[in-house]
């Protein structure tokens, strides 16, 4: 009987829909299409800001204000304490 009324159930919910399984599969794919379309996009958006980011590294003044420890670099932390 429970089974009697889930089938009815879902032919009912099936027909209020008017999807075929054909279509419910297209419409699938559209939608992964979609998404992969967005994904792709940010992605690419991505390397193009590395790549930006990666050029302004070349510039010495913009350099200093990316990263400012970078004259730290090479110097042992001993000296350091020290020379204050």
């Amino acid at each position: 009987m429970k089974e009697q009324h889930r089938k009815r159930a879902h032919r009912k919910d099936h027909n209020r829909r008017n999807i075929s399984d054909r279509e419910w599969h297209a419409m699938l794919i559209q939608w992964w299409d979609h998404i992969i379309r967005i994904i792709a996009r940010c992605l690419v958006a991505f390397a193009v800001l590395c790549v930006i980011a990666q050029a302004l590294l070349l510039q010495p003044d913009i350099r200093k204000w990316l990263c400012p420890v970078e004259e730290l670099e090479g110097i042992p932390y001993a000296k350091t304490i020290q020379r204050e």
